[in-house]
């Protein structure tokens, strides 16, 4: 968004930026008439994606060039000559090139640059041919952002060749292209324009709300501070949207008014959900005027909270893993497994052990390494589980057996055995706590664990990573090791704590049954598959029946995965979650209508 000659000049980047965050639009439209100054925030995390985003978009303008087709490139010299480039688009596809690189639209106020324009067979007033637009993006699933800009690229072509083009294409991280028919969503296009139009024009009055953009907003300390001085209640944590909203419509617009209003207050919220906000409000508002982190335990649930915290053993093991989400486009990479051990060998000591890949093939070795190691150590122990903070670790073990066909049993039986406990839904579900948020970062001060490492955040561990991927710097490796070293200490500690605090009252958690796995059978199947791929290339239709024996299982497990993953949560995680129903509530009796059964 800018002002050029006393008018504001729109982009689809602006249009996305407003469906993301409303208060965004009305920021940037203070900077572009010069009432604020757009704050300079240093950013290396979205300067990496910026990168990697390019480095996608080159690959595809090679392949194009590789391939024998015509690219014509239609910038400007001067890059915010939006006007000639425009211009230079319009001849280009008047002339029908193949490919059109930064094609560029100029419509009254807004300007925009799609990645490509490609030709396709059809007629247009352009003659025997048409286009289509392309955008590369580096993420790996279509978001609706993406539908906005290629219709408004769409609407730009249709200027020029007399009708919008029947598809738009989106080219995924992952190299899979997608196409999407225009007039499924050009409808919703012009809506969502017409509304960010009349929010620009009409200056109408905004507040920000914490959102996932935030992450890579320029003015995320400007709302910071906004949100700090309102004493905000996006401040409470794991509060919803809604949720604010009902509070304030209540008359508890802050943090210190929900924390001090009576227990039976008129709010539009089950009086549970009250509850649970009210004393998080309550809690942290301690906190935050006495400087004393306290903490009360939740009446306990059968199967909930503490009832999943397994006795301790002495072949327990706390497991973390570090990632590279844009290692390529198509997969991140699990460059770090990492684990610390409370009982040890001559081989693995009590202590930090580390599995490293800085490739494909590394990263398939470290797996089958890890899981080796989870096996053996189950043998020995068959009380042992392993810790972990958060859903990642699990994902990760999940997504690394899919991908490489590996030890597939193996984690069967420990996913059967419920060998993976997750430190995070104990700690939500058992107590609650005057923290802003139930990182690890934050609960890890319960058990008053204190942090020295130099890299301080996951985020931080990629970067990190990623300039060792440019210099080769041992230190970098080093630093992200006691980073992650630092992460599995604290994981224990938090969960030496919670063991402390937890009630005598509360049943341990009975092992699980342990299915039988027929070995003979396994070993019977694995022969014949290895008899089938052995010697033949990979994706020949020998290769592909030897790996397909297992297809069915295979195709199973994402079922009962989720399935087991939404036992475990409470009714209120069951009720933010997008895929199961929670806390129906008969409304009456439903209406006969004719004919009905």
């Amino acid at each position: 968004m800018q002002l050029l000659n006393g008018r504001l000049i729109l982009s689809p980047s602006d249009l996305n930026d407003h469906v993301e965050c409303e208060h965004l639009t009305t920021l940037k439209r203070q900077v572009a008439c010069g009432d604020r100054k757009r704050p300079h925030v240093p950013d290396e995390a979205t300067d990496l994606l910026r990168r990697k985003g390019e480095q996608h978009e080159a690959a595809y303008l090679a392949e194009l060039r590789a391939a024998g087709r015509e690219v014509v490139d239609v910038r400007a010299a001067d890059p915010w000559d939006f006007d000639t480039a425009a211009r230079n688009t319009e001849r280009a596809m008047r002339d029908g090139v193949d490919v059109i690189y930064q094609a560029t639209f100029a419509d009254g106020g807004w300007r925009g640059r799609a990645d490509f324009l490609e030709r396709v067979a059809r007629p247009t007033t352009l003659g025997a041919w048409g286009y289509e637009p392309l955008d590369t993006k580096l993420a790996r699933t279509e978001k609706p952002t993406y539908v906005l800009q290629l219709c408004f690229y769409s609407d730009g072509i249709a200027r020029v060749q007399g009708e919008p083009p029947e598809r738009m294409h989106v080219l995924l991280g992952i190299g899979e292209r997608r196409t999407l028919r225009h007039d499924d969503f050009a409808a919703y296009f012009r809506r969502v324009r017409a509304s960010f139009e009349a929010a620009v024009a009409g200056r109408r009055a905004t507040e920000p709300y914490p959102v996932e953009h935030c992450g890579l907003c320029d003015f995320r300390g400007v709302c910071d501070e906004w949100w700090s001085q309102q004493d905000h209640l996006s401040l409470v944590a794991n509060i919803r949207r809604d949720q604010t909203l009902r509070l304030a419509d209540a008359g508890l617009t802050t943090l210190t008014h929900l924390a001090t209003a009576p227990p039976d207050a008129p709010v539009d919220l089950a009086p549970h959900t009250f509850e649970t906000l009210r004393e998080q409000a309550e809690l942290q508002r301690i906190r935050g005027t006495t400087g004393d982190l306290t903490w009360r335990l939740i009446p306990p649930e059968p199967g909930r909270g503490f009832a999943l915290l397994p006795r301790a053993s002495t072949g327990d093991i706390v497991f973390d893993i570090e990632g590279h989400p844009f290692w390529e486009p198509s997969r991140g990479l699990h460059f770090l497994l990492g684990l610390w051990t409370t009982e040890g060998r001559e081989d693995a000591p009590v202590g930090y052990h580390a599995f490293w890949a800085h490739d494909r093939a590394e990263e398939r070795r470290a797996f089958e390494a890890l899981i080796d190691f989870f096996t053996e150590r189950l043998a020995r122990h068959p009380d042992m589980h392993v810790y972990h903070y958060g859903a990642y670790e699990p994902a990760a073990i999940k997504q690394l057996m899919s991908v490489y066909a590996t030890r597939e049993d193996a984690v069967d039986a420990l996913l059967r055995r419920e060998t993976f406990v997750n430190l995070l839904t104990v700690v939500r579900q058992a107590l609650r706590a005057g923290v802003p948020s139930y990182s690890l970062k934050e609960t890890e001060k319960l058990a008053d664990f204190a942090r020295k490492a130099d890299v301080a955040s996951g985020t931080r561990a990629v970067l990190e990573y990623e300039r060792w991927m440019d210099d080769r710097a041992e230190s970098r490796l080093e630093a992200i090791r006691v980073y992650n070293e630092e992460d599995c200490r604290a994981t224990l500690a938090l969960r030496d704590w919670l063991l402390r605090q937890r009630p005598a009252s509360t049943p341990w958690p009975e092992t699980a049954e342990q299915k039988e796995i027929d070995e003979e059978t396994l070993a019977e199947r694995e022969a014949l598959r290895r008899a089938l791929v052995d010697g033949t290339a990979e994706g020949s239709p020998r290769w592909l029946a030897g790996e397909l024996l297992a297809y069915h299982r295979r195709e199973a497990r994402p079922v009962w995965w989720w399935s087991f993953a939404r036992m475990q949560l409470s009714l209120d995680e069951l009720f933010e979650d997008a895929e199961s129903i929670a806390r129906l509530e008969r409304a009456g009796r439903a209406r006969p209508d004719k004919q009905s059964m």
